[in-house]
């Protein structure tokens, strides 16, 4: 073996173990390691104010460093260490996203990566394979289906609603025209069948106890029509009719128990 110089504290050193210093004399690596320890240690704050001073003026777009790679380099792509020395920002940048990349890759996948990868097959986790789209964006068609069935079950007022909509711009106002042109041609085909049809609807419509029939019962009372006096329907407070609606409940109610009792 070849030993190229001899340290008083590290004996005899190979080639791996000595080093040039700035005037090209040959070295001890360890010496030189240990030193320049030392002096970081002794010099902390010295070495700290340096490394602001330089990141400041790289900033400020006043330090200069050319890079093998990719030449002259600017002040937001230089870097400055520890050790306030300067490095090429984009090389840097490089060798951690490649040394990222490949951390992620050697890392075991987690569930939500294998619960994307499906979903982008067109897997649902609940209801197996094809049931999404090829892209993976839409939601599964049966969970789709099943969430809107729930809503509408939540919702019945709100369906009743949108489906009203709907017809009206179907057929653009004219829903309710041709309801009208329907019942007209019922009543003139079968006249006691349109009968029994309004008869159940008005029914239906008087067991919610509305205003609108409100107001018609107290403006067709016995008492107002023997005396000829015409009371107008929009001049009825709405105290009278929420009192004239329990009395008809209450009304209503006794005479549903008394046809029980026969």
């Amino acid at each position: 073996m070849n030993y190229l110089k001899i340290c008083k504290k590290h004996g005899k050193l190979t080639q791996d173990k000595i080093t040039k210093n700035r005037k090209g004399i040959l070295i001890c690596k360890k010496c030189r390691n240990e030193q320049s320890e030392d002096w970081r240690e002794k010099n902390k704050e010295k070495q700290k104010l340096k490394c602001l001073k330089l990141r400041e003026l790289a900033k400020e777009n006043k330090l200069i460093k050319t890079c093998k790679i990719h030449g002259k380099l600017e002040g937001k792509d230089i870097l400055v260490n520890n050790r306030a020395s300067r490095m090429c920002g984009i090389c840097q940048r490089k060798k951690s996203l490649e040394r990222y990349i490949k951390e992620k890759l050697l890392k075991p996948k987690s569930e939500y990566q294998i619960l994307k990868e499906e979903k982008a097959k067109g897997k649902c986790k609940i209801h197996g394979e094809n049931v999404r789209t090829k892209s993976g964006k839409q939601p599964c068609k049966i969970c789709r289906q099943l969430s809107s069935e729930r809503w509408r079950n939540k919702n019945p007022e709100k369906v009743k609603e949108i489906n009203e909509k709907r017809r009206l711009l179907m057929n653009k106002g004219k829903y309710k025209e041709n309801q009208k042109k329907r019942l007209e041609i019922r009543k003139n085909e079968n006249l006691e069948g349109y009968r029994k049809i309004m008869a159940e609807k008005a029914r239906e419509y008087r067991k919610g106890y509305p205003d609108a029939y409100i107001k018609q019962t107290i403006k067709m009372q016995r008492i107002f029509k023997k005396d000829g006096i015409k009371i107008p329907v929009e001049n009825i407070p709405q105290e009278v009719i929420d009192i004239k609606r329990l009395h008809l409940q209450l009304k209503h109610k006794i005479k549903k128990e008394i046809n029980n009792d026969n």
